[in-house]
This record gives structure tokens, C-alpha cells and sequence, in this order.
């Protein structure tokens, strides 16, 4: 599932029927398209998710120099998300700049490594 894009994830995963499905069920898939919506909160839970369960990422970035809005990014690249997916989600036409300054702060050079593979790799990484 890892070479799907982030959309198509999105809508393999969620039910295209839901008519038949519980009550909970049905919470459940609201809750989750309104979240969705939310970029904002989409953002700081994927953030706060990404905290509790591999706090030396987040830290790794802040340690490196990276804004808020760029640990943003890094939290959407370490779901699977590729850079144009990214600046997609987050509605900004500058995202090709966003992440030249998170390689940079980073270390990496525009041709070193694709930057969502290097994010998810960091994020996956255990001894941070």
C-alpha cells in the first residue's frame, strides 16, 4: 500500500456504502471525513500521534532548525504522502520551496535522496 497515493489509501480504506453498517460504524466514518476536512486538525493529531509514539522524530526535526509549518510537512511525508501530495493537502502552491528549506535544514542535497522516502525512513527509525 505503500506505493499508493495518499488519496487513493483514503478511499480504499473508507466505505463507498456505509447504509448498512452500524451506527458506530457510521460515527466512526464521519468522524474521519471531518477530520479529514480539517487540515488543522488533521495536522496536530497527526502530530500528536507521531509524539506519542516515536517521540525522537519530532524532536530530530525541532533539534534541526524546522518551523512549525515544516514539521507539519515532515508528519504528512511520514504517513506516505509525496511532495505533491503534500502541498496539495495543505493548499499551498510553494510547497517545492517548503521542502528545498526542510532538505537543507536536514542536510540533503536536491538530488540526494526523494525526501518522503528519507521522512518515512527517519520516522520509522527506532533509535531516535
Amino acid at each position: 500500500m505503500r506505493n499508493c497515493s495518499f488519496r487513493t489509501r483514503i478511499e480504499c480504506s473508507a466505505p463507498t456504502d456505509i447504509s448498512g453498517d452500524t451506527e458506530e460504524e457510521r460515527r466512526v466514518y464521519r468522524h474521519f471525513e471531518k477530520l479529514l476536512s480539517d487540515r488543522d486538525a488533521f495536522v496536530a493529531s497527526t502530530r500528536k500521534a507521531l509524539e506519542a509514539s516515536r517521540p525522537g522524530f519530532i524532536k530530530y526535526l525541532s533539534d534541526r532548525g524546522l518551523d512549525e509549518r515544516e514539521i507539519s510537512y515532515c508528519c504528512l511525508y511520514a504517513l506516505g504522502l509525496k511532495g505533491g501530495e503534500v502541498g496539495h493537502y495543505m493548499k499551498d502552491a510553494r510547497h517545492y520551496h517548503v521542502s528545498s528549506s526542510i532538505r537543507a535544514k536536514l542536510g540533503l542535497g536536491p538530488n540526494d535522496t526523494n525526501l518522503s522516502i528519507f521522512i518515512r525512513d527517519l520516522a520509522d527509525n527506532p533509535t531516535l
